[in-house]
C-alpha cells in the first residue's frame, strides 16, 4: 500500500529494573527490592509499677529523616515484655543509599522518654509533692522572757534540709511546701521536725506540733552553804539557850548543887573532923576554873592550902630522918 512502516523497540525485561522506553531509547532503572526491618524494645523505670501510672499501650513512631513514615501500637506480651517491630522496609532510596530509620515515642504522660537506637527507655517522673504544718504551743503562764522566735528544722530521712522562723509575725505556725513524696527508687520520704534549744524551756513534739514547757526554778541544798547546812549551829533547831544539856541552862546549878562542897551546909570551920581528915573530892566536887564569889569558896581554899603546907612540912622531916 505504499504506507510507512512505524518500527518501535521494547526489551525483554531485565530482572532488578524498571524499563523505560522513549522512541528507541530504552532506559533501565535499577530498582532496588532489598527489604529491612527495625525492631526494638520498650524499658519501664517505675518500680515495677508501684503507682499504677503505666499504660496499657504506647504508640512507638518510625521516622525517615524527621518524617513519621509509620506508627504502631505497642503492649506487653504474655511474658510481660513490650517489643516492637517494622517490617518490609526499603533498604535503599531511589539514589541507591541506605535508609536511616529511627524511632520514637508518643508522649506517656507522667514519664520521661529516653531513646538509645531502638531501645526506648520510660522513666516514672514522680511529681508528687505534700507539705508539713505545724504550730507552737508556749506552757509558760504568759512568761515576759518568752522569745520573740524559734527556729525549726525539717529532717528528711534524718537529715535537716530546712529551717523556718516562727514568730508572733507567723502566729507561731509554720509551713514547709512543695515537699517530694518518694525518693528516686520510689521509697516514701520520713519527714520529722525538730525545735532548736530554747533556754529555759522543754521541747515535746507531737506529730509536727511542737509544745514548749517553762522550766520552773527549783532551790538546791548546797552541802558548802552554811545557810542551808542542817548540821550548822545557826540553822539547829536545838537552841543552845533551851539545851537542856548546856550548862548555862543545867537545872544541876554547881551554886546551887547540895553536894558542891561550896554550897555543903555543913561548915569546915565547925567541923570537928576537918583538922585531920578532908573529904574526898569526886568529878562533880571539882573547883571550876571560873571565879566563885561566894564566901565558902575562900575558906575551902585556906583549908586548901593549909593542909597542901603540912604535907610538905611532913616530907622534909621525914627525908632528915633518913639521913
Amino acid at each position: 500500500e505504499g504506507n510507512e512502516i512505524q518500527y518501535t523497540v521494547s526489551e525483554v525485561k531485565v530482572e532488578g529494573y524498571e524499563t523505560k522506553v522513549d522512541g528507541t531509547t530504552i532506559t533501565n532503572t535499577y530498582k532496588n527490592t532489598d527489604k529491612t526491618e527495625v525492631s526494638g524494645k520498650k524499658v519501664w523505670e517505675d518500680y515495677d509499677n508501684k503507682f499504677n501510672t503505666r499504660p496499657g499501650n504506647i504508640t512507638v513512631q518510625l521516622l525517615q529523616g524527621d518524617k513519621v513514615i509509620q506508627d504502631t501500637k505497642v503492649e506487653a506480651d504474655k511474658e510481660g515484655n513490650w517489643n516492637f517491630n517494622f517490617k518490609d522496609l526499603p533498604k535503599y532510596d531511589g539514589e541507591g543509599n541506605e535508609i536511616q530509620y529511627t524511632v520514637s515515642e508518643v508522649k506517656v504522660e507522667g514519664y520521661e522518654t529516653k531513646v538509645d537506637g531502638t531501645t526506648i527507655t520510660n522513666t516514672y517522673k514522680n511529681t508528687e509533692i505534700t507539705e508539713v504544718s505545724g504550730k507552737k504551743v508556749w506552757d509558760d503562764n504568759n512568761a515576759t522572757d518568752r522569745p520573740l522566735s524559734i527556729k525549726v528544722d525539717l529532717l528528711q530521712n534524718g537529715k535537716v534540709i530546712d529551717t523556718k522562723e516562727v514568730s508572733v509575725a507567723t502566729n507561731w505556725k509554720y509551713t514547709f511546701e512543695k515537699l517530694r513524696v518518694y525518693d528516686a527508687n520510689g521509697v516514701t520520704y520520713k519527714y520529722e521536725v525538730k525545735e532548736q534549744p530554747v533556754a529555759g524551756y522543754k521541747s515535746e513534739i507531737n506529730g509536727y506540733d511542737i509544745t514548749n514547757t517553762k522550766i520552773k526554778d527549783e532551790q538546791h541544798t548546797d552541802p558548802k552553804d552554811p545557810s542551808t547546812d542542817p548540821k550548822d549551829p545557826s540553822t539547829d533547831p536545838k537552841d543552845p539557850s533551851t539545851d537542856p544539856k548546856d550548862p548555862s541552862t543545867d537545872p544541876k546549878d554547881p551554886s546551887t548543887d547540895p553536894k558542891d562542897p561550896s554550897t555543903d551546909l555543913k561548915d569546915p570551920s565547925t567541923d570537928k573532923n576537918s583538922d585531920s581528915q578532908v573529904p574526898p573530892t569526886t568529878e562533880k566536887d571539882k573547883p571550876t576554873l571560873l571565879p566563885n564569889t561566894g564566901g565558902t569558896s575562900t575558906e575551902m581554899i585556906s583549908i586548901l592550902g593549909g593542909m597542901l603546907l603540912f604535907l610538905l612540912g611532913g616530907s622534909l622531916i621525914a627525908r632528915r630522918r633518913i639521913k
